[in-house]
Formats: C-alpha cells, structure tokens, sequence
C-alpha cells in the first residue's frame, strides 16, 4: 500500500518522495537527503585511527578524496595498510592542533584512546612524540581550498583542533563538522556542548544533528555522556534552501515528502 501511494504521489506535480532512515541514525544518510547541494569531494578525517571513519566515508561518498590524520607512528602503520588499496584516500602522519610543533601524545593500550598529554595526565599507557599543524596551515601547503566534511575525533581535543581551523571556518570553507562533544559537565574527558556552540556559532555553524549518543557507562547513570555533533555552515544552508525556494511569486517548489523507515 505504501509503494501505491508513493507511486501515485509521484505523478501529482511538484512532489517527490524521499525514502530514509530516521534522522539522527547516520550522517551520511542525513547528509544525502538534508544536503543535496553539498557534493562531497574532500573528506578530512581527524584521529585516524586504523581506518575505520575512512571506510566509512568511501561508502558515503564513493568519489571523495579523503584524508585521514593519525600521529601514532604504530597506528599510522596500521591506518596505512588499511588505506593502502584506496586510490583516492590519504594517510597523513600528523596530529591537528591549534599551533604547529611537535607534541607529546599518551600512547594507551587501547589506540582509539590515544590522546595529546596534558599536564598531570594521569596515563595506563606510554608516551610518544609527533609531529603537529593546524588544519589551516596544513590546507595551504596542500592547495585545499573547501572541505565538505571535517570529522573530528580526538579524544577531549576536538575544540583545538577547531581553534587551528579558523580561517577555514571564518570563510564557511567546510560544509559539515562532525566533532565528539561531553553532554553534561560530569564529563570531563570530552568537551562540553556549549563550547562548541560557543566557537562555531559565530563563525556561521549551526547543529545539524546528533549521532552516537552514549549514557554514562562508568556509573550507570541515565544522562547521556557523549555525542557525535554535527553542525553545517551557512553557506551550505543557503545552497540547500536555494534547491527549493520558488524561482519567482507564482512559481511552485517541489515539495520532499520524507517516508521514514
């Protein structure tokens, strides 16, 4: 009965029917059918780790190039094996920050726990050394005028790799940015919500959606602990709403009808 009606919405003017999971399930879906107007060609993938993002991405977006950043010489061997047979896919030995320089990174045994030492960092790991840029300088050297997707996952050092991107965000050079945020100031290993809001903002970044929600395990208790978000810039917005609005007073739209699995 769904498909007949589908069909016989299809034939009425100006409407097309949009079949997708719920919103909030995968970005790559939401991205698709919230953002058609954002072609992803270049994907940058922040806290590599052993490719799993990256493979990720290339099923999204099978014709982007993607760059993924790992500073862990033994993870970056890894990431590189994984990368190995993906033409269009880059494996950068380097950690992204608010400064360039060389950096202390804590080496847990577990490496998607990997993280930049801080001071007093109590550790179950060791400690390594690597090299670091931002993501602003490292786009100069590279020519990258525009990202399409910037996803970040450092371990609590998401807003400073966000602080070393400020040209590029400031010019609405990244469509979407997906960081890992702390949902409640228990959380002191992420950082909270409200400083991303606070830095991105301003600089024209809106949330777009939240992926990833996990309560807080260590004690059971019921509040959520973290989140992937998701914000996209203006620019995209404005190229998004432009693929709808009418082209004059009594011009019609087309209108999405969103059926949800």
């Amino acid at each position: 009965m769904r498909k007949l009606l589908q069909k016989l919405a299809r034939t009425a003017a100006g409407v097309h029917i949009v079949s997708q999971s719920r919103p909030g399930l995968e970005l790559g879906a939401d991205m698709s059918h919230r953002l058609p107007a954002v072609q992803v060609d270049v994907a940058f993938d922040v806290g590599g780790n052993h490719g799993q993002s990256a493979a990720l991405f290339r099923q999204w977006f099978p014709r982007a190039v993607i760059h993924s950043f790992e500073p862990l010489p033994d993870t970056y061997a890894v990431l590189q094996q994984a990368l190995a047979s993906d033409r269009l896919a880059r494996a950068h030995n380097l950690a992204l920050g608010a400064e360039s320089g060389s950096v202390a990174m804590t080496q847990e045994v577990s490496s998607d726990l990997a993280r930049v030492t801080a001071p007093n960092d109590p550790t179950n790991g060791s400690t390594v050394t690597a090299e670091r840029t931002t993501l602003d300088r490292f786009c100069r050297e590279a020519d990258i005028e525009h990202i399409n997707l910037l996803k970040i996952d450092t371990e609590g050092h998401d807003l400073y790799v966000l602080e070393g991107a400020r040209a590029m965000l400031a010019g609405n050079r990244i469509d979407v940015v997906q960081v890992e945020a702390g949902m409640n100031p228990l959380n002191t290993n992420h950082v909270h919500l409200k400083e991303f809001l606070q830095l991105l903002e301003p600089l024209g970044y809106f949330l777009f959606g939240v992926y990833e929600q996990v309560p807080e395990f260590p004690t059971g208790a019921p509040q959520l602990r973290r989140a992937d978000l998701a914000f996209v810039s203006q620019q995209a917005i404005a190229a998004n709403t432009a693929l709808y609005a009418p082209a004059g007073k009594y011009a019609f739209g087309v209108l999405r009808v969103a059926v949800f699995d």
